[in-house]
Order: structure tokens, then C-alpha cells, then sequence
């Protein structure tokens, strides 16, 4: 048993002590309203038939890890599918067929979303959802090269709805996994002959920065209720240590205010620098940048979209 981690944090809480103090005194755990009410507005819910059918359906792509380079690959080169490219979708043809049949004539994959557990909430399967826009992207290719421009075209459609279902989700991994996918089933778009079909439009249309602005809310909020309702850790079932906790939480609650205060007002900034930047501008965030070179990939899409877009 290894309480050295917790009595760190009580230990260098004390540091805090002073503005702990005068923040309780004045009434306050967190100073910034922004993501407050966050939770009250995201009903949680279960994954819906569509989506278990489709990761039931999926297990008949098998792996992919051995191929993947060379799919990737041709989605950058184009032109005729190399030998490899076509055996493995020659040998998946008819599952690549039903998934993308289910994809289009069912409604759209819902997965289970339960913000209220901010310990350990429901993700979706992002790897699942990398591996299918790549697959679609390339057999896409494949039709066109065949001069199927239908068949091509219903590839991405399949691809745009399976990416859409992340788009609509709170998570900054789902909007990061999104604009992946986005971005590959973009370029294998571009390939392919017009007319653009109906969906297609639409989805040039499609608003990406309500997504950002949800899912970096939700990091603040996250973090706000993580450090509310656990501010000494996570339970471990451990009779001793969730006792050492809880006596420990009343100390290190204002400091996970604190904390999260600050997070919430980084947020915030980098919520409203977004806002007003020029999509089709280079977006630089010198004080983080990770961050910085996220939103600049995320403006970079936007403003490919922006301008793709049939008016």
C-alpha cells in the first residue's frame, strides 16, 4: 500500500492554504460560471442497435495492421490499387458491401455517452472508427479506378456517416478522431468524378467549430467535477486509503478548485481565440503548443470545407 502520492498532495495543499481559505470564506469553489452547466445539458444514453450491429459487422474486416501502410499509401498515390491494396479488398469485398449497406440504410451509429462518469465514461472505438473510414477511403479509390463513380461515391457516403456519429460527441478525442477521418475521406473525395452527390454537400456544409467549442467546455467541465467530487483520487475500495481520502477531501478541494479554475480560464481563452480567427490563418499558441498545433489542424480542415464548399 503506497500513500506516499496522497500525503504529497495533503502535505503541499497547505501551500495553497491562504487562498483556499479566503475562497471558502467568500463562498467560492469555482470562479468561472463557463462550463458549469455543462453536464445538465448531455443526456446520457446507450449505444443504439445501429452501432453494436456495425462493430458486430466490422469483426469480418479482420486485421488490417499488415495492410494498413499500403492503404494509406495508396489513398496518397491514387491511380491503380497496388497488389497488395487489391487482394485485401478483394478478399473483404462482401463485408466491405454489408457494412456499407447497414452504414447507409440504418440510422446513423449512436455510441454510449455518459458524461456524469468522469472517471471512466463510455468511449467510443476509435481505433474501429480509424480502421473503417481508412477502408472505405480505399475501396472508394478502388471503385473509381473500375470507373464505379456510384459505388465509390457510397463508400465515402458510408465513411462521412461513421465520422459524423464523432463528430456530434463531446469528447476531444471524438473530434480528434473525427478530423482524421474527415481529412482522409476529403482527399479520396477529391479524386473521384462528379457530380457530388447529395450527401456530399452536405457534408462540406457541416459546422465543425460548434464540435471544438463543446469538447473543450467539456475538458473544463471534466476536470471541475473531478476535482468536486474526488478531490483526493478515486476510490479504490481500499477500507484505509478511501478513509485517508476522504478526511484528506475537505483540505484539497479548494486547491482542485484552484486548479481547475486555471484550466478553466485556458479553456476559455483558447474557446474564444478560436472564435475569432481566420480558419484559412495559421493558428499559433505560444504559452501551448500542443494545443496551439491541434487548432491550427482543426482550422486547416475548417478551412478547406470553407472553401469546397458548393455555394
Amino acid at each position: 500500500m503506497n500513500l506516499r502520492p496522497l500525503v504529497a498532495i495533503v502535505a503541499g495543499s497547505v501551500l495553497f492554504g491562504w487562498v483556499a481559505g479566503s475562497r471558502m470564506l467568500a463562498g467560492k469553489t469555482f470562479a468561472l460560471d463557463w462550463p458549469a452547466g455543462f453536464g445538465q445539458g448531455v443526456r446520457a444514453h446507450p449505444e443504439n442497435e445501429s452501432a453494436t450491429r456495425l462493430f458486430a459487422t466490422a469483426e469480418r474486416l479482420g486485421d488490417v495492421r499488415d495492410v494498413r501502410a499500403a492503404l494509406r499509401d495508396f489513398l496518397r498515390r491514387g491511380g491503380t490499387p497496388p497488389a497488395a491494396v487489391a487482394r485485401f479488398l478483394d478478399a473483404r469485398g462482401a463485408a466491405i458491401g454489408t457494412l456499407r449497406a447497414e452504414i447507409i440504410s440504418n440510422p446513423p451509429p449512436v455510441w454510449a455517452l455518459d458524461v456524469d462518469d468522469v472517471l471512466e465514461p463510455p468511449q467510443p472505438p476509435y481505433a474501429l472508427e480509424r480502421q473503417l473510414v481508412l477502408v472505405f477511403a480505399a475501396d472508394a479509390l478502388a471503385q473509381h479506378a473500375r470507373a464505379n463513380e456510384a459505388g465509390a461515391w457510397s463508400d465515402l457516403h458510408a465513411a462521412w456517416i461513421v465520422t459524423r456519429s464523432l463528430w456530434q460527441r463531446p469528447e476531444i478525442g471524438s473530434v480528434a478522431t473525427a478530423m482524421v477521418g474527415t481529412r482522409i475521406l476529403d482527399a479520396a473525395a477529391a479524386r473521384l468524378s462528379p457530380p457530388l452527390p447529395s450527401w456530399r454537400s452536405e457534408a462540406l456544409r457541416f459546422e465543425l467549430q460548434p464540435s471544438l467549442l463543446r469538447a473543450l467546455e467539456y475538458e473544463a467541465w471534466a476536470m471541475r467535477e473531478r476535482g468536486e467530487r474526488y478531490p483526493a483520487g478515486q476510490p479504490n475500495g481500499s477500507e484505509f486509503e478511501d478513509a485517508v481520502r476522504k478526511i484528506a477531501a475537505p483540505l484539497l478541494r479548494p486547491v482542485r478548485g484552484i486548479q481547475a479554475d486555471l484550466y478553466s480560464g485556458k479553456m476559455r481563452r483558447l474557446s474564444i481565440a478560436v472564435v475569432h480567427a481566420d480558419p484559412c490563418a495559421a493558428f499559433t499558441l505560444p504559452a501551448a503548443p500542443d494545443w496551439g498545433a491541434f487548432i491550427d489542424r482543426f482550422q486547416r480542415l475548417r478551412c478547406a470545407h470553407r472553401r469546397d464548399s458548393p455555394r
